[in-house]
């Protein structure tokens, strides 16, 4: 790091540290300073610096410079220079596969944050081709789970904010993501399966390519996880099914007695949630 960077890391290191300390004055009065700090132009590197590297510093510390970054991403996202959305979005990818479930949450947000916002439909990605071969790079990885959840729920977000974009892009993100989501819907890991689930889902309304190509396989593992141990995951089911009902009636009419019984079967359950869906 610069010499210039290191002062301000230590700078709003040691002003998020005297944030900590239960006192409404002291903390207003580093609420203060922090506002003003909004105006030096490399304030957002330095608070991604602390929530993404500073691996050694206390996670409340960490996370509180994440809030920092998040916020001001969602209210700068649209006038950041191109030079400084790079290098934020540099460090967020970095942040996916983080030891830590809050840390990754937060990361997800902001890279959804960013993909909503960048570019038109069509091309967004071109603004950030490290994106999907990074996210693809974690999803392979089932020995570093970490970062398989990191990206499972940055995807999740993504896919939550604009799946029409994912489907619309030219570079066709979905034909190399989705085969390794459908390859996690029998993950040992409940939330791996509920993530995957609930990204597949997500798309059933918009009919890509790549899920009509792979619509067998996918009924094959809904049907599957029907019996899933995982309220979570049976809520998904039940959704998964609702929109296959409306959308691909045609591709559940074999299974249709199935599908009934796992239906009148749930609502009678005692998982409050499952039955309502």
């Amino acid at each position: 790091r610069e010499p210039g960077m290191e002062a301000a890391v230590a700078q709003v290191e040691a002003m998020l540290e005297q944030a900590q300390v239960p006192d409404s004055a002291v903390q207003a009065q580093i609420t203060a300073q922090l506002d003003q700090l909004q105006a030096v132009p490399e304030f957002n590197q330095t608070v991604a610096h602390i929530f993404i590297r500073r691996t050694e510093r206390p996670v409340e510390m960490r996370m509180a410079a994440g809030l920092l970054l998040k916020n001001n991403v969602r209210r700068q996202v649209h006038t950041m220079p191109p030079e400084l959305q790079a290098a934020l979005k540099a460090e967020l990818l970095a942040g996916v596969g983080d030891a830590d479930a809050r840390v990754r949450q937060t990361v997800g947000t902001c890279i959804a944050t960013f993909a909503s916002a960048m570019g038109t439909h069509q091309e967004w990605l071109a603004l950030w081709p490290d994106l999907v071969p990074t996210l693809s790079s974690h999803l392979g990885a089932a020995t570093t789970p970490s970062g398989v959840e990191g990206a499972l729920d940055c995807l999740s977000k993504i896919c939550e904010e604009v799946p029409d974009r994912m489907v619309a892009d030219d570079a066709k993100p979905l034909d190399v993501l989705l085969p390794q989501v459908f390859g996690l819907l029998q993950a040992e890991d409940e939330n791996w399966r509920a993530y995957a689930l609930g990204i597949i889902n997500n798309f059933i309304w918009l009919d890509p390519p790549v899920l009509a190509q792979n619509m067998p396989t996918f009924l094959q593992a809904l049907f599957a996880l029907t019996t899933d141990s995982s309220a979570k995951v049976r809520k998904h089911v039940i959704q998964g099914i609702n929109f296959l009902l409306d959308m691909r009636f045609n591709d559940l009419l074999p299974h249709i007695n199935g599908v009934i019984e796992f239906v009148l079967h749930s609502m009678q359950g005692p998982d409050a949630a499952v039955a309502l869906d």
